[in-house]
């Protein structure tokens, strides 16, 4: 019996505490925000760039591939086994290359995305963390994450975009 007056003493006080601060919640997504950011064109003009620079890199790297192995299946069939199998070293070489430059593309790529992104997503943190401030908020959010904890909660990209400077 005493636990439950406990319990019932233990529950008034919580609602009586939350009565005096109440939770205010917020929403926003921030995909949605990292798009609208004028940044954003920039970083993609950069990334664009790189990306074209490195798929001219591949061509000529395939190019030269293509010229050995049409190379190779022109070999007359009474030419010598050391110079087939020296062509055949250079085919499996220049595969290698290729496959190298591939995956330390799509490195630099990434490198390179996140560098750019970066100052981005520190940005929009600051203006969230300045507009749940500002506007008394105990939790903000992110819709973009996939989870929705409380549907009743206002959605403050709107405030986020002022701060931001986005007009759109």
């Amino acid at each position: 019996m005493k636990k439950a007056y406990l319990i019932l003493a233990t529950l008034a006080i919580s609602l009586g505490l939350q009565a005096q601060n109440p939770v205010k919640l917020g929403h926003l997504n921030t995909q949605e925000l990292l798009l609208l950011m004028p940044e954003r064109a920039e970083a993609e003009a950069k990334l664009n760039t790189l990306s074209t620079q490195l798929e001219g890199r591949l061509k000529v790297l395939s190019t030269e591939y293509q010229s050995k192995i049409q190379g190779f299946q022109a070999l007359p069939a009474d030419t010598p086994q050391s110079t087939v199998e020296d062509m055949r070293g250079e085919i499996v070489a220049m595969e290698k290359r290729i496959t190298d430059f591939r995956t330390n593309a799509q490195n630099d790529l990434g490198s390179k995305e996140e560098e750019l992104v970066q100052p981005m997503i520190e940005k929009l943190q600051k203006a969230i963390d300045e507009v749940g401030a500002e506007n008394g908020f105990t939790y903000v959010f992110d819709l973009s994450a996939g989870s929705v904890v409380y549907q009743n909660s206002d959605d403050i990209t709107v405030l986020v975009k002022t701060k931001l400077g986005i007009t759109n």
